[in-house]
């Protein structure tokens, strides 16, 4: 068991090796992981804002003894705060479709390693969006048709 599991870890990290060595080496690979790198961290830091700006607005205002008047506006608020959150989500969507349009046609050419981490990469960006959406917003929250 030591054997496979170590000879499956070298295999590991010379793939892991050989990736990032094309990676570093190819400008189209490095423009799309920045590219990646930059959608992934303004979405991440959106939807962080946007739940603090939800949880600030609860959080700061007892509810129990306020006026209907103030209620309404944290109402207001938060389904503003939440329709950003909804327009920004919509805009990294788009973001991420183009960079899989621009990559795409040259995807084939990459080696088996970096299809397999893009890949890899796609569906965790996937997991940790649904998880930053479904906190960020509700379903009946849409992002406003003039917001853009």
């Amino acid at each position: 068991m030591a054997d496979f599991t170590s000879v499956a870890t070298k295999v590991g990290r010379e793939a892991t090796t050989k990736a990032r060595e094309f990676a570093e080496t190819n400008a189209v690979a490095k423009k799309a992981k920045d590219v990646v790198y930059t959608a992934v961290g303004v979405g991440v830091i959106g939807a962080q804002k946007a739940t603090a700006a939800v949880k600030s607005v609860h959080g700061s205002v007892d509810t129990d003894g306020v006026s209907a008047q103030v209620k309404k506006s944290v109402e207001d608020v938060t389904v503003a705060t939440k329709r950003q959150a909804a327009w920004l989500d919509e805009k990294f969507e788009k973001t991420l479709k183009t960079v899989d349009a621009a990559i795409a046609p040259i995807e084939e050419k990459f080696p088996t390693v970096v299809r397999d981490a893009m890949n890899q990469a796609r569906e965790a960006t996937a997991k940790v969006r649904a998880t930053v959406v479904t906190k960020a917003t509700d379903a009946d929250v849409a992002p406003e048709a003039d917001a853009e």
